[in-house]
């Protein structure tokens, strides 16, 4: 799935970025940060899943996924530089705007 003019085009008619979230859970918007910014954002975020991952930190889920995969919800809590990179004007405002 990608998002370049604002929307994806099937043989069943308009699929938006909200089509994508709401199927998939995530939707990737290209072009929303640049390959520097997200060389900066990668370690950052790396480092707080690596963390949760060391602690064992199951992060209150009670069933056996979180034993497969290190999830990490509410990243900004566990960070400075995260909390940074969520909270960022750009990010948010964009997130707020319906895909056309």
């Amino acid at each position: 799935m990608t998002f370049g003019s604002g929307n994806r085009t099937t043989d069943i008619g308009r699929v938006t970025l909200s089509d994508d979230f709401r199927r998939d859970g995530h939707a990737l918007m290209r072009g929303l940060a640049s390959s520097a910014e997200i060389g900066a954002y990668r370690p950052v975020i790396e480092e707080v899943v690596a963390e949760v991952a060391r602690r064992g930190d199951a992060q209150q889920r009670i069933d056996d996924y979180s034993k497969l995969f290190t999830q990490v919800t509410n990243i900004w809590r566990l960070s400075d530089a995260a909390r940074e990179i969520v909270f960022n004007p750009r990010f948010a405002a964009r997130s707020t705007r319906p895909s056309r």
